[in-house]
């Protein structure tokens, strides 16, 4: 979000916009299938680590390094080859981490743990781009230490899951027949399903227009003299609304039994932020859009993976669902980088704040329109994997 366009923009000034968007075009591709490869291999391994712990230290050792030869790029194809590499790993970390939660979590922990997930995720974008801005002046430097971070977390995350032996796991192998159903959406009963699902899209096609470009928002439209300080703000405006919005609203959904009202007003908040800059080019406008945004980040994290849970049309195929809708998330913030780079180029960035309000309203309505059945108390038989 920060040192890849810094690193864009320093080879090649003048196309930047275009390039950023032809960059998140390629990984996101690359996304889409990797997720489900490297999630397929992790379900059939087995090792006295476990069958998740294997790959997430693996990949993510190789993420580092693929991260150091990043740095040393110093042309547009070479630059896109070690980021498409990295996009990949990257995604052998991400598939079977987020795996562990159907592994390992019983069904009474699950919004609370998902509700954890979101707010790891909002504090970890927020301090990666405060901690990114320190380095606009030497981004190979940079993006080096991102790449001793991504080392020492996957050891931290490894020691502290504890994740057993799974040597007596009755195995099953992997097939291309296996591979293509994981790209097959559910077909029944799956209405709310879909209008989750296209919410969700829209939602991150919105907020991605702004994250794809922050940087460029900064210097071109904000015409920031410190970039450093407007992005480090921003970043720490979010991190702080979002972690007090996830810690309120998480808990007081679980006790009003309230999910989808949770995300309308998550949803109608984001929009209001995402609007304001539209009306000034001014600094503080922008970082008081960005407070608002934060508050609806923060609501929405709390509460999105619990929604993604009681949508789904068949708890048999949980995992290929989750899948169905991680794909499109993915969509949506291709869909959105490539989108934000037509407008910008177009029309300017005054039309992209007021496009991505519109589109977060669109999602909206999906959301709004979502009927939630209340699934009849069972016991799980996942809460004895705890």
């Amino acid at each position: 979000m920060i040192l890849l366009p810094q690193k864009i923009a320093d080879i090649s000034p003048n196309d930047k916009v275009a390039l950023v968007a032809a960059f998140s075009s390629a990984s996101m591709v690359i996304g889409l299938f990797s997720n489900v490869l490297f999630g397929a291999f992790s379900d059939v391994t087995r090792t006295r680590f476990g069958k998740r712990t294997p790959w997430i230290v693996g990949c993510s050792i190789g993420s580092s390094l693929l991260l150091y030869g990043l740095s040393t790029a110093s042309s547009i194809p070479t630059l896109l080859a070690w980021w498409c590499c990295c996009e990949a790993v990257i995604n052998g970390v991400a598939a079977p981490m987020i795996a562990q939660l159907s592994d390992r979590v019983p069904d009474r922990w699950k919004g609370t743990v998902s509700a954890c997930y979101g707010i790891s995720q909002t504090i970890g974008n927020q301090i990666g781009i405060a901690v990114a801005s320190l380095y606009l002046g030497n981004v190979r430097f940079g993006i080096r230490t991102f790449a001793i971070v991504a080392a020492i977390g996957c050891l931290a995350s490894s020691a502290i899951a504890g994740e057993p032996s799974n040597f007596t796991e009755r195995g099953h192998h992997v097939s291309m027949r296996a591979l293509i159903r994981h790209f097959i959406p559910p077909t029944q009963n799956a209405g709310n399903f879909y209008k989750a699902l296209i919410s969700k899209f829209l939602m991150l096609a919105s907020s991605g227009m702004t994250s794809s470009y922050l940087l460029y928002i900064a210097t071109d439209y904000l015409h920031a003299r410190n970039q450093q300080s407007i992005l480090s703000t921003t970043a720490s405006i979010t991190l702080i609304t979002g972690i007090i919005c996830s810690l309120i609203a998480g808990p007081l959904s679980d006790h009003l039994s309230k999910v989808k009202s949770f995300v309308v007003i998550a949803l109608l908040i984001m929009a209001a932020g995402s609007a304001l800059p539209a009306f000034s080019d001014d600094d503080t406008l922008f970082l008081a859009g960005m407070l608002i945004v934060g508050i609806g980040m923060g609501i929405h994290a709390s509460v999105d993976q619990k929604l993604n849970l009681l949508v789904l049309p068949n708890p048999d195929t949980a995992a290929k669902d989750l899948g169905v809708m991680n794909m499109a998330n993915t969509m949506g913030t291709l869909c959105g980088s490539l989108a934000a780079a037509y407008i910008i180029g177009t029309w300017g960035y005054h039309e992209l704040f007021i496009t991505e309000c519109l589109i977060m309203c669109a999602g909206t309505v999906f959301a709004a329109c979502v009927r939630i059945e209340r699934p009849t108390a069972t016991t799980s038989p996942t809460s004895k994997n705890v």
